[in-house]
Order: C-alpha cells, then structure tokens, then sequence
C-alpha cells in the first residue's frame, strides 16, 4: 500500500480506511485488489462493511463532468511529463478502473446516489494552497474521496454530502465526505 489503510470492526460494521497512491492508476489498481481481497474475506462473515477515504481515483460516475475540462487534462498531461513517476493518465485519457472495482464488487457510492451536481461531489483540492484568497475552484478539482457501502448498509443509509462550502476552504487539501445512516 503506498500510505497505507485500517481496518476495524465496531458495532457489528467492517470499516476499511484507505489512501491510496497518488502517483500510479496501476498502483490503485494493486491496492483496490488488496482491499476487495479483504473484503471478500469479510463477506463470508456478514454484510456490513464500509470503505472510506482518499481513493485518489476518478469514479465513471463522474466522466461526464470530465470530459470538456480541457484544463484539467492538459495539467495532469503536463504533471506526466514533467514528472516520470506520475502515471495517473492511461493512453492520454483519465483512468476509472479502480472505483470500477469497488462498484462491481458490488458497493455503494452513497455520494453519488445522494448528489445531482459535480459542485457537491467535488472533494480535492482545497483552496488551503491558493494564493489568492477565494479565487474559486482549483482547474484540477475532482471527486477523488469516497464513502462506499456494502448493500445492506446502503438500506439504512439517508444522507451524504461533501462539505465542500467556504467555511472550511482553508482546513486541509481535501475537503470532509460525510454519511449518515439510520438504524
């Protein structure tokens, strides 16, 4: 794992926290599988689990907020060149293999189902970094921080959002990705 991930059980739920590489789609590709492995693993024992974090990838739910952002790509294309170690492009267009993983496992992006607008799934980055104050969005805003339940937790699930609003522009380079669920 590139940073790392926790696993924990508490209240009868299987909490997987991860942060994946930054660097490499073929890496998260690695680290999906470790995950999904684990996952497995805990399927056979109940049904209760939860995956959350900075997954560093984009979800093929959001392709279509992507395409026609001509800056963002010509930025990470650039960051590729520059950077030998950075591969997050696959054959020049962004890469949805590793949220694909998780969606086909089956899990649930309760973000997603809770969202209509990419201004409320944007989750990276911040304007903690911004030199100039309120300036508006970073070109290279994604959703990259996810909340993904297993099917039977989807049932109780009643409300997510990213907590993306300008109270909190400057806390951190990622903003907080909230669920609320209802036992």
């Amino acid at each position: 794992m590139h940073h790392g991930a926790l696993h924990f059980r508490t209240w009868g739920i299987d909490f997987m926290v991860v942060h994946f590489s930054p660097f490499s789609y073929k890496k998260r590709g690695e680290e999906a599988k470790i995950i999904l492995s684990k996952l497995a693993e805990v399927r056979k024992q109940h049904d209760r689990f939860i995956v959350l974090g900075d997954f560093n990838a984009v979800s093929p739910f959001d392709a279509q907020f992507y395409k026609d952002n001509e800056d963002m790509m010509k930025s990470m294309i650039e960051s590729e060149e520059k950077h030998k170690h950075v591969r997050n492009l696959l054959m020049g267009q962004l890469e949805y293999g590793a949220i694909s993983a998780y969606l086909n496992f089956p899990l649930i992006d309760v973000v997603q189902k809770h969202t209509i607008e990419f201004e409320e799934r944007l989750s990276c980055p911040t304007q903690v970094f911004e030199e100039v104050i309120n300036r508006g969005r970073h070109i290279n805003s994604k959703r990259i921080d996810y909340r993904m339940v297993s099917p039977s937790m989807a049932e109780y699930f009643t409300y997510a959002r990213v907590l993306n609003g300008e109270p909190i522009f400057y806390l951190s380079d990622h903003y907080p990705v909230m669920a609320e669920f209802k036992f």
